[in-house]
């Protein structure tokens, strides 16, 4: 007998029916940072290819979590356990242990958001591998920001769309570089930024038909610097 097995989407369906509960939808789906209709979809069996990091998260978003096995195949122990009483869900290469995973930020941009990171909007989630993020960001996972670039000022170095990490760990400017800062406004910029002893610091666009402009001593102060820009991600 093969050891592989169709998978029936209508019966995953009702597997996540009965996970929402009495929830409706729309509560479900603001949870999950998805659309209602995704659910309804979802629920239906009408999702040809369902997104592997929306299920994933339906079965973190339980208490106790969800394996991803038994709602994809019914098969399998249903919940996890704490790591005392179920060791193999969280061996090597299991999906918990194996990734770091990534809320993404609505937008941040050189043009700006008037949404502070304290209230920031989730859209989508992305995971990492834990090893290369250990041993080429060397970055502590909990200090990572996963954020969207808006607009054209870091053209031609960063695009409209591009996925930015940021390393929320050095929220002081120790070099010269591409930051993620936020301004008295509460806007959330990408600007790459230049210290100027004796006058303050430079923040400047890569593209050249928006001047640069220098932040005194003083103004400096106003202005929270996130993490310097540690990783780039785009699409083609």
């Amino acid at each position: 007998m093969s050891q592989y097995k169709k998978v029936d989407l209508k019966v995953v369906g009702q597997r996540i029916r009965g996970l929402r509960g009495s929830q409706s939808q729309l509560v479900f789906a603001r949870k999950l940072n998805v659309h209602q209709v995704d659910i309804s979809r979802l629920e239906r069996g009408e999702t040809v290819n369902p997104s592997p990091e929306l299920l994933l998260n339906i079965c973190r978003l339980q208490d106790p979590p969800i394996h991803m096995e038994w709602l994809i195949s019914g098969e399998g122990r249903k919940t996890k356990g704490r790591v005392q009483e179920d060791p193999e869900a969280y061996q090597a290469g299991s999906e918990e242990a194996e990734f770091v995973y990534l809320s993404q930020l609505y937008q941040a941009s050189g043009v700006g958001l008037r949404e502070s990171l304290d209230h920031r909007a989730v859209v989508d989630h992305l995971a990492f591998k834990k090893k290369w993020v250990q041993d080429t960001l060397q970055v502590p996972e909990e200090k990572l920001l996963l954020i969207e670039a808006m607009g054209d000022s870091m053209e031609p170095t960063l695009y409209h769309g591009d996925l930015l990490l940021i390393d929320a760990s050095r929220d002081q400017m120790r070099d010269d570089g591409i930051y993620c800062f936020r301004t008295p406004n509460e806007e959330v910029w990408i600007k790459r930024l230049q210290s100027i002893p004796g006058e303050g610091l430079a923040v400047k666009s890569d593209n050249p038909k928006y001047e640069a402009f220098t932040l005194s001593e003083a103004e400096k102060k106003r202005y929270a610097i996130i993490g310097p820009v540690v990783w780039i991600g785009r699409k083609f």
